[in-house]
């Protein structure tokens, strides 16, 4: 099955010289680092089975964010560490959209308007969740940044998921009703307030009146009906770590063309529907590129009691619910509550053991000079 980083190693060299003018930093390294991927440029290691004994040479990963070889990994990782961060308890799913006509203005201000967009997000959620008539408190926000639609067409916008509890400023922990976080109307004029503030503050020489149409500020927002910690870990897994395109989506590598499919849209009942594509390489890897953020730009960002600032708060929520499943004998919520993590390792290829010698037991090939 073809890949993009074999894609990137045919046709990189020629996109570097067609745009090498143009090409940013962070899209320079993203080129090297997916065409050296699992290759020996970036050196290897052997691993042996304590099982069988098994001898298998492992090539180094580039470990780049964009790279959907290492994608998989970045996500069982993230997992494990969540794993222990995750409540059960109903959720919510939003994603706060900008109109189109900004897009060209964000695409050219990344550095300073993504973290606007991050912010006005998580401030008009806060603001009205704050109000007494809805939620009263304070939330755990979880924040994830996309900036693709189908094709890969350049769509910046917010996914946030946010457990259904918020502590009010009495430290009480109190839980939301299970269909209704905040009116999405309200959150929409707001966010859409802030956004153009904390904007017009950031990159005072653009023109953002071209977004001033309150019809076309749409903020999402849906309960996700599930208590089960796996299946909201999956969710979470799905949305915090996507790539603009997987090594799975690439149906077919010519000479100076790609085939690959795309998600099209999703109906009522949450089934999807598929496109197949036919892209010149060099339009490809444009399209590619676009999603490869800034460097230093983080891509997932937590808010209110769930930020790292706020440890002691989540505590305090698990032991409340810790508390109310014992009272109320609920205990099939304990072994969520204080589950330990799932370790994620690969199998022996010959026997199937998990029991493998540390790679530091053996010596490391280095890379190859350049």
């Amino acid at each position: 099955m073809p890949t993009i980083n074999e894609m990137i190693r045919l046709f990189g060299d020629s996109y570097l010289n067609r745009y090498s003018q143009k090409i940013l930093p962070s899209h320079l390294q993203a080129l090297d680092s997916l065409a050296k991927c699992r290759t020996e440029a970036m050196g290897s290691h052997e691993q042996l089975c304590k099982n069988c004994g098994y001898e298998h040479r492992i090539f180094h990963s580039c470990k780049n964010r964009s790279c959907p070889q290492c994608f998989f990994k970045r996500t069982e990782a993230w997992l494990r560490v969540q794993e222990q961060r995750l409540l059960p308890v109903h959720h919510f799913h939003l994603v706060f959209t900008l109109p189109s006509q900004l897009r060209e203005i964000i695409r050219r201000h990344q550095k300073a308007l993504y973290p606007v967009l991050f912010h006005a997000a998580k401030e008009s959620l806060q603001a009205l969740a704050s109000d007494e008539r809805y939620v009263g408190g304070k939330l755990g926000i979880t924040s994830v940044l996309h900036t693709w639609s189908g094709a890969m067409i350049y769509h910046p916008h917010i996914h946030c998921l946010v457990p259904g509890i918020g502590i009010a400023t009495n430290g009480e922990v109190q839980l939301t009703r299970k269909k209704f976080l905040v009116p999405v109307r309200a959150l929409s004029a707001m966010f859409r307030g802030r956004f153009l503030a904390l904007a017009r503050k950031a990159v005072p020489d653009e023109d953002f009146s071209v977004g001033g149409d309150i019809k076309k500020w749409v903020v999402f927002s849906k309960p996700v009906k599930t208590q089960n910690t796996e299946k909201v870990l999956r969710y979470l897994g799905r949305y915090l770590h996507r790539i603009a395109i997987s090594n799975s989506s690439i149906l077919k590598l010519e000479p100076e063309r790609i085939t690959f499919r795309y998600k099209k849209s999703t109906d009522v009942q949450g089934r999807s529907s598929w496109g197949i594509m036919k892209l010149e390489s060099m339009e490809f890897l444009r399209r590619f590129l676009q999603h490869v953020l800034p460097k230093g730009m983080a891509k997932v960002r937590y808010y209110g009691w769930m930020s790292a600032s706020n440890k002691d708060h989540l505590e305090q929520v698990r032991s409340a619910l810790l508390l109310k499943a014992v009272s109320t004998q609920k205990q099939s919520l304990l072994p969520q509550i204080t589950k330990q993590p799932t370790v994620f390792l690969n199998p022996c290829p010959e026997c199937g053991s998990k029991e493998w010698k540390t790679p530091w037991d053996f010596p490391i090939i280095p890379k190859k000079p350049p």
